[in-house]
């Protein structure tokens, strides 16, 4: 492999080990600290879910 094809190799494995982390500590979180969740860390959380879910649909915007 060239260094050309492994870069989106190594930033895909990089954001599944982080997004792993992340759900690992959301599970350990106690129930008490999700309820007082703000409601922009809600909102942010929800705009990144459905913007992550949306792009493979939409696709990359082209510049003009």
């Amino acid at each position: 492999m060239d260094a050309i094809s492994t870069g989106p190799l190594m930033v895909t494995i990089m954001a599944v080990v982080l997004w792993g982390y992340c759900l690992w500590d959301f599970t350990r979180t106690p129930e008490r600290d999700i309820r007082t969740f703000t409601l922009t860390g809600r909102m942010a959380v929800v705009a990144n879910v459905a913007g992550g879910s949306a792009r493979p649909e939409v696709g990359r915007l082209e510049r003009s």
